[in-house]
């Protein structure tokens, strides 16, 4: 859930996500990940759960191998990381916060990075 679609969906599409309206929903997507983002009644409701004490340290977890060039725009586009990047020959990572405040995790195979 959202606060404002409008807000959320630029969002995502200022990082590159394709925009698409489907029944009162926006699913805004990007290569494998699509995210689905619904409009909530009470802008109250909208609690990320990596806010909770003891939560995960994310609230939405992504797959892909494009973790580099995401780092890359969100430092470009001014997007909080509020995780890593942790770059290894196995696995990379890192973690970003929406407009919601949501931390949306990044991560996948081999990075051409290190740290």
């Amino acid at each position: 859930m959202v606060k404002d679609i409008h807000m959320a969906s630029e969002f995502y599409r200022n990082l590159g996500f394709s925009y698409e309206e489907i029944g009162g929903h926006v699913h805004v997507s990007r290569g494998n990940v699509t995210f689905i983002l619904h409009p909530s009644l009470n802008k109250e409701d909208v609690r990320p759960s990596s806010a909770a004490a003891g939560g995960l340290y994310f609230d939405v977890f992504a797959y892909t191998d494009a973790v580099d060039l995401l780092v890359e725009e969100c430092r470009t586009k001014a997007v909080e990381i509020v995780n890593g990047p942790h770059y290894s020959d196995q696995w990379s990572e890192f973690t970003m916060k929406d407009a919601d405040g949501y931390r949306i995790a990044f991560g996948g195979g081999i990075s051409t990075k290190s740290e």
